[in-house]
């Protein structure tokens, strides 16, 4: 018999599973991508709403699970609610192979993304990037705030609808560290090393050509319940084979480095030493361009 599922665990261990956390940390956090392989399609349904037993813990269901996000889940959302279209989602596509870059959708003249309309995109081989997702689901909700109370950091959310034989990105790479679940249908990962001097970096890419791709260091398929992490600065792109294709990407760390923390203490900390310092309130020294940077004090 299957052991009971526990009601309540930590966010970041159940999204690794089989990957101990404390590996994850010392072998793959800004070092190296993972696939996990998880042998279950069910896994991300079974991810409830509301709080666990600890800040960085979600709640866990066994029974009567629903899909945690899907193409049916999201034309019933737009179905439901009167979403415009500017500041809730793109939707892109990618010719695979091409140096061309992406081509947005024109937005729809009411403003509106209607089920319709969002439908006619996809029906047309276009990528449905829908922003914020948590804002339509308390599941993920639960699971985005579990993930910022473990990583003391800000965690955010895009769900991606990928039509089936379609690309929806050039290749890129992020200013994140980046959880690719995988919800629904199959997609396949291409995953290249970075740009020497972009790792970790501050900022996202443009679209980077394909002719000017690093070496691959990881290629995959995700099926449904499978993971893929990857560092920030890893340069990746991804495409459908015969199966439509819905997964989450979850994100955090963005300008969270050293860099980040100290250019914002050090004006304040320089202002505070000014404030009680003759010294600090000094001017420079006449002529010290002159002397090659030796000065008496």
């Amino acid at each position: 018999p299957r052991a009971p599922m526990p009601d309540s665990v930590d966010a970041l261990e159940w999204l690794l599973a089989s990957a101990p956390a404390a590996e994850f940390e010392s072998r793959h956090w800004e070092r190296a991508p993972l696939l996990i392989r998880r042998g279950s399609e069910a896994h991300y349904d079974a991810l409830d709403s509301g709080a666990g037993a600890a800040p960085e813990q979600i709640p866990l269901r066994s029974t009567g699970a629903r899909r945690l996000f899907s193409h049916k889940r999201l034309l019933e959302l737009l179905a439901e609610e009167q979403l415009p279209y500017d500041g809730t989602m793109r939707i892109v596509r990618s010719d695979a192979g091409e140096d061309d870059g992406r081509v947005e959708a024109e937005p729809p003249t009411d403003g509106v993304a209607s089920a319709a309309w969002v439908g006619a995109r996809l029906d047309e081989g276009y990528t449905v990037q829908l922003f914020r997702p948590q804002l339509y689901c308390d599941r993920l909700w639960s699971l985005l705030a579990a993930l910022e109370c473990r990583f003391d950091c800000l965690v955010g959310a895009s769900v991606y609808l990928t039509p089936r034989g379609c690309q929806g990105l050039a290749p890129h790479h992020d200013d994140v560290e980046v959880f690719i679940l995988q919800t629904e249908g199959s997609k396949h990962w291409r995953v290249y090393a970075p740009h020497a001097g972009a790792e970790l970096p501050a900022r996202p890419s443009a679209d980077l050509q394909w002719s000017a791709l690093g070496p691959t260091v990881l290629e995959a398929t995700l099926e449904p319940g499978d993971l893929l992490y990857l560092p920030r600065g890893f340069v990746h792109e991804a495409s459908c084979g015969k199966r439509r294709s819905t997964h989450i990407t979850i994100s955090t760390y963005q300008r969270h480095a050293y860099r980040d923390l100290l250019s914002a203490m050090l004006p304040s900390l320089l202002n505070s030493a000014a404030s009680a310092s003759r010294g600090m309130r000094c001017g420079l020294p006449l002529g010290f361009l002159r002397r090659k940077g030796r000065h008496s004090a």
